[in-house]
Order: structure tokens, then C-alpha cells, then sequence
């Protein structure tokens, strides 16, 4: 899911709902906080409001003790902002469904992260590879931020990816686009044609090393060896993707080597 996006009015929303679908899979990550800076949204992987409910005492928002479970592993989703040098804590979505005002809590709709001091682990950027585990999904870098009292005092960036000169940017959705350009453009159009068992669409995966080399490659649509649309998309990669440069270095402790599902049709 990424999570770096200009900030138009369903931004916001986009994000919540992408933390509800995955790449690849129908099953469910944990639901993580929100990060607005500027008019930028992240995902965030630290959970300020968890040392307000310690110095509180206890586990509630308003009258309502907070519903843990999956993927609510807190009961709860909040958004924080950053603004100037100060983090804000601007919305609060509740597991249970029900809506829930700032004002009921903290008598402000706008609160100031006082009770919070330590370190805000923000990964940002395009996503590099997907890993359904919470939060062990490779972005382009990570963003630390140091927190005093609800102010930043600090930044630190660690880029995951290694830029080098010819060789191919590791983004999922890069890769995904490249290869589908690649092969559209060596393929016959006319394949499309054929009224004979017509298939709308292929579906190729290729996978690569953790060293970023070509591994290896097949079409799992159509799944038929002898099917015409089969034998050409399979035509096309045997071409392609032996051209490919390697994929950039990546440094991070959860990436494996990629694999990449793309789908081909007609248009």
C-alpha cells in the first residue's frame, strides 16, 4: 500500500482504506496510525496515544473502552499532523465503528502530543516490496522523528534504496509498469484477435534475487502451455526480460528477493 500522496480531500480516506487491501493477497494487515505533513499521508509505526493512556490509567476514549482485535491491535486508528515543529493528534477512528469526537476526550479538537517524548518511526515514500507481517513492508526510506514534549526536535532519514546509474528503480509499481511496457510492445496486437478461446487478459509473474538479478519467469494466465495468447506472452518475455538491467541495491532487514504480478490486457 503506499502512502505518499498529494493531499486532495479523499486522501485521507484512500489511506484508510487501502489499510484494508493488499497487494497480492485477500488477507488483512494490522491497521496502523496516520501521519499528515504538509500535504502529504504515511503510514506511522509508533503509537503516541498508547503513553497517553498510561499516564491516564487507563484504556478508554470518552466512554468507550477500546475493542482490540485483529486488525484493530489497538482498538482504534489515530491521525496525527505535524505542524511547524509540534505533532497534533487531529482524528481518532474507533474499531467498534462509532464515530468519535476529539472534544469528548481532550476538549479541543486539535490536541498537542505533550505526554509524548521518544521516537516516531514514519516509513515513507514508494513502496518497495510488500510483507504481510506487520509492519515489515520495504518503503523507498524511513523517517525518525525525535520527539520532546510534543515537539520535533530532531529528523533522521535512512534511504533503503541504493540509487546507481543503469540500474532498475526496485518500486513495485515501477518494476510492474516497465515489464507490462516491455512485453505490450514486443507482443503481436493481433493475438487479441483471435475469437478462439478468447482470453481478455495474461497474467505474468517474474521474480528477482535479493542481489536484484533476473530469477525467473512464468504466465499463470491463461494456464494452458498450448494457448496461443500463452505462447506469445511467454514469446515476448523470453526477449525481454533477459534485457533487464539488475534492480537497484536495497538495504533492509525484511527485503527478499521481488516478485512481480502483472497483468497484461488488450488496452
Amino acid at each position: 500500500m503506499q502512502l505518499v500522496q498529494n493531499m486532495k480531500p479523499h486522501a485521507l480516506f484512500c489511506l484508510i482504506l487501502l489499510q484494508f487491501s493488499c497487494p497480492i493477497t485477500s488477507a488483512t494487515p494490522v491497521i496502523t496510525d496516520v501521519l499528515i505533513v504538509d500535504t502529504d499521508t504515511f503510514h506511522l509505526y509508533t503509537f503516541p496515544l498508547e503513553d497517553y493512556f498510561v499516564m491516564k490509567g487507563d484504556h478508554k476514549l470518552g466512554d468507550d473502552e477500546l475493542v482490540e482485535g485483529w486488525p484493530w491491535s489497538r482498538g482504534y486508528m489515530a491521525i496525527w499532523r505535524i505542524e511547524g515543529s509540534d505533532l497534533y493528534l487531529v482524528d481518532l477512528r474507533l474499531a467498534n465503528g462509532k464515530p468519535f469526537k476529539l472534544e469528548d476526550e481532550f476538549m479541543t479538537d486539535k490536541v498537542r502530543a505533550v505526554w509524548f517524548s521518544g521516537e516516531l518511526h514514519s516509513p515513507q515514500g514508494d513502496l518497495i516490496q510488500y510483507q504481510h507481517a506487520p509492519y515489515a513492508s520495504v518503503y523507498e526510506k524511513e523517517v525518525y522523528y525525535q520527539v520532546e514534549e510534543g515537539a520535533i526536535i530532531d529528523i533522521v532519514e535512512k534511504k533503503n534504496v541504493e540509487y546507481k546509474d543503469g540500474l532498475l528503480y526496485p518500486g513495485q509499481d515501477f518494476i510492474r509498469d516497465t515489464i507490462a511496457s516491455m512485453i505490450q510492445r514486443r507482443m503481436n496486437k493481433k493475438i487479441w484477435d483471435d475469437k478462439t478461446d478468447r482470453e481478455s487478459y495474461a497474467h505474468l509473474v517474474v521474480s528477482f534475487t535479493i542481489d536484484g538479478q533476473l530469477d525467473a519467469y512464468s504466465v499463470l494466465h491463461p494456464n494452458d502451455d498450448v494457448h496461443p495468447l500463452h505462447q506469445e506472452i511467454l514469446k515476448a518475455a523470453d526477449v525481454c526480460l533477459p534485457q533487464l538491467p539488475h534492480l537497484m541495491p536495497v538495504d533492509h532487514p525484511f527485503y527478499q528477493g521481488s516478485i512481480v504480478n502483472i497483468f497484461i490486457s488488450s488496452n
